[in-house]
């Protein structure tokens, strides 16, 4: 006559079973609002780069200045989204966790524990899935009505954030290794390709040589380095003296947790979206 099982063991095989189910349960509702969150958000942008520059055309002001009546145009957006910062800073947090239990020894491993979080962890999902889409199309939203193209705030993000302040780009806390790099991949040739464009409207306005000199340095610097940041030694003088009477009000709403999230493009992917 066999064993019964022990009281842990079924409990283990239950535990797994449900959130086998919640997996499941997941994933089929993480598709519908990614589905319904994604197309609103390709719909805003497709508008938005309609109206204005994308970060594939936009060239930066020929004095090299950021005006300021831009600059609080884009504290607005930015003031728009970060209401999200903590939510979505949570919820990445909680899948983060499931990388730690994947690594885990399996005698420090406390089921309890495990559960619970893994539990919490796909209930988020459900929101999760939603939320990246909701705030992606909310910064479209954001940009139309304070009439700002994605290249533009592309640039003054880079420049204020990565060059000025210094604070190192994050990759979303759930991206995987083999999915682009949306930073060093997509937007820093394209800040290469605003500066390369701005540097020859400033030649063609008749710049001094001093003028150019730090613009040159930083082209030259990124076409020989490609996973250079942009402004890895600082950015020229006008940009900073531009940038310095918004230096307390840039901070207070700058959110690591999103500042990737802050420069994807959503695109269609056969049946589903993918962000670059």
């Amino acid at each position: 006559m066999s064993k019964p099982l022990p009281t842990w063991l079924k409990g283990t095989g239950l535990g797994c079973l449900g959130l086998l189910v919640l997996l499941v349960m997941a994933a089929i509702v993480g598709t519908v609002f990614v589905n319904v969150s994604g197309q609103r958000d390709i719909a805003t942008l497709a508008q938005l780069d309609r109206e204005h520059p994308d970060a594939g055309a936009y060239t930066p002001p020929v004095d090299g200045r950021i005006p300021a009546d831009r600059l609080a145009k884009f504290l607005a957006v930015r003031r728009a989204l970060a209401a999200h910062c903590g939510e979505i800073a949570d919820a990445t947090q909680r899948f983060s966790r499931m990388a730690e239990y994947s690594e885990a020894d399996e005698d420090s491993l406390r089921m309890r524990e495990f559960f619970g979080d893994t539990g919490r962890a796909l209930g988020g999902m459900f929101k999760l899935a939603g939320r990246i889409g909701r705030y992606l199309e909310q910064r479209n939203r954001a940009l139309l009505a304070e009439g700002m193209g994605l290249g533009e705030y592309t640039w003054i993000q880079v420049t204020a954030y990565q060059g000025w302040l210094r604070e190192p780009h994050r990759r979303f806390a759930l991206a995987r290794e083999d999915e682009p790099r949306i930073f060093q991949d997509r937007v820093v040739p394209q800040v290469r390709e605003m500066i390369r464009r701005h540097l020859e409207a400033r030649e063609r306005a008749g710049a001094a040589p001093s003028e150019l000199a730090p613009w040159r340095q930083e082209l030259a610097a990124l076409t020989a380095d490609p996973e250079r940041a942009p402004f890895a030694d600082g950015v020229p003088p006008e940009v900073a003296a531009s940038l310095e009477p918004f230096r307390a009000e840039l901070r207070a709403v700058w959110c690591p947790a999103t500042c990737e999230l802050d420069l994807t493009v959503t695109t269609r992917e056969g049946i589903g979206f993918e962000h670059i």
